[in-house]
């Protein structure tokens, strides 16, 4: 039986795939060549995710989380406007207040020093409420945020590791690399859990006052305000440039630490041949030369945030400079107050810049739903060969095994056939010796029984 088994089988069968090597002009080549790369750059093409899919895990409680931080964070927003206000207050009530030590006063109307306390004592009691409201607000919107993030991204990785232990193995012949699939649990979760966390609650909070600041602006002196205004255009323009950048950096140095990361992993689990073949130093060249891409890439994210930072700073100030100048003539005529002025300039000064500081949160946002995508790509893939489905239970197993005509091309060599006609029967209760050359086919048999891949024909 041996001797007839290994007959047929030698006849019938090809060379299967070659082992990683190392090449000695240090290029590594993997089992599969060129179709592994080439699924793993079009894996990692994947266009990103919504945002919001990246919600897609949460339960009731991380709805309530999320809503208690948005809360939190609209809330972080208004105070600060509210501040202005209250400083404007503080400013014209000093303006007001001419003390009697000083003698007769030369203001218009001056009020008494038992006003001026009462008027001061109840400015600073409305501080200390909005500081005890700020305190709140700043509670729930980092506590919130944080606490959800960590649930959601804990669920996702639990969802990405079950869905890669369920997928066929000819899913790691030709799409995924042991270090491509760690960065999903690593850094691509990482990513995601940025997205979800206390950084939506600072966006939340810096957009709620940069529009609340200028409602009080535009309330308090919208002449004045328009002047500030004219800056928006600049900052929107700088702000859609940086994110559109980034988002694009992003991606790029993404996909370059995914293919350094496989050279690691190929040279480490084939270390064997590597030594064999002193490319010990080729891999070393082969990953360093890898890292120049993302060395690049993140200069050039440096050099754009620099630059956008820079340009904002810039619009802001001098907006502010102009807007002060009008601000004096406005208070010369008596159509403002200073107290006024302080809180246009306060309040559009805190709305510019809360504007400025939302901006860099963008690229957390783009980065994670781009992470995302990668992960939910591996989530939602259907394999050809389904471990966790029902099929049908045969209600009595003999033990028998035949492969009848069967015909196998690994799927990341499909040119090359290793198994061609393939009839081979086990009785049950005997024992089979499969022999042959390395090479003759006997793993792939084995594996074709445990079904690992499903052949051609047969």
């Amino acid at each position: 039986m041996a001797e007839q088994g290994s007959s047929k089988l030698e006849a019938a069968t090809a060379a299967p795939p070659a082992p990683i090597v190392v090449k000695a002009h240090g290029q590594v080549e993997s089992p599969e060549g060129s179709p592994r790369t080439t699924a793993q750059q079009q894996q990692l093409a994947l266009p990103p995710s919504s945002y919001f899919k990246l919600y897609s895990t949460a339960d009731k409680l991380d709805y309530l989380l999320v809503f208690l931080g948005v809360v939190g964070g609209l809330g972080s927003g208004v105070f600060l406007p509210l501040f202005a206000i209250l400083f404007g207050d503080f400013a014209n009530a000093f303006g007001q207040y001419w003390p009697a030590c000083f003698g007769p006063s030369p203001l218009p109307y001056s009020m008494s020093e038992d006003q001026f306390s009462r008027l001061i004592g109840g400015i600073a009691l409305r501080f200390l409420y909005l500081g005890i409201g700020a305190c709140v607000a700043g509670a729930l919107q980092q506590g919130c945020w944080v606490y959800t993030s960590v649930r959601q991204t804990n669920r996702l990785r639990r969802m990405y590791l079950r869905a890669i232990m369920r997928q066929d193995i000819s899913f790691f012949d030709t799409q995924a690399s042991t270090g491509g699939l760690l960065q999903g649990l690593n850094e691509d979760s990482l990513a995601v859990k940025d997205a979800m966390s206390d950084k939506v609650g600072v966006f939340l909070q810096h957009m709620t006052t940069f529009i609340v600041g200028f409602i009080v602006a535009f309330t308090r002196g919208w002449d004045m305000t328009l002047v500030l205004v004219g800056c928006l255009p600049f900052l929107a323009a700088i702000g859609a440039v940086l994110t559109q950048l980034q988002t694009k950096l992003a991606a790029r140095q993404t996909a370059a630490y995914t293919d350094a990361g496989a050279v690691v992993q190929q040279s480490l689990s084939q270390i064997r041949t590597v030594a064999a073949y002193n490319g010990e130093e080729a891999a070393h060249s082969l990953y360093n030369s890898k890292l120049d891409v993302p060395q690049k890439v993140g200069n050039q994210q440096g050099v754009v945030g620099g630059l956008a930072l820079g340009g904002m700073q810039f619009v802001m100030f001098g907006s502010y400079a102009i807007a002060l100048f009008y601000g004096s003539v406005r208070v010369s005529q008596g159509h403002m107050t200073g107290g006024d002025v302080l809180n246009v300039v306060f309040a559009a000064l805190l709305g510019s810049f809360s504007l400025g500081m939302a901006a860099p949160n963008l690229q957390y946002f783009a980065k994670g739903a781009a992470a995302g995508a990668k992960m939910f790509s591996i989530i939602n893939r259907q394999p050809a060969i389904d471990a966790e489905c029902s099929g049908d239970e045969p209600a009595a197993v003999k033990g028998q095994l035949r492969l009848e005509g069967v015909s196998f091309a690994y799927p990341a060599r499909p040119d090359v056939v290793v198994l061609k006609g393939l009839t081979l029967d086990v009785p049950a209760g005997k024992t089979l010796a499969l022999v042959g050359s390395s090479g003759s086919g006997k793993s792939t048999v084995v594996g074709l029984i445990e079904r690992f891949y499903d052949p051609l024909e047969g």
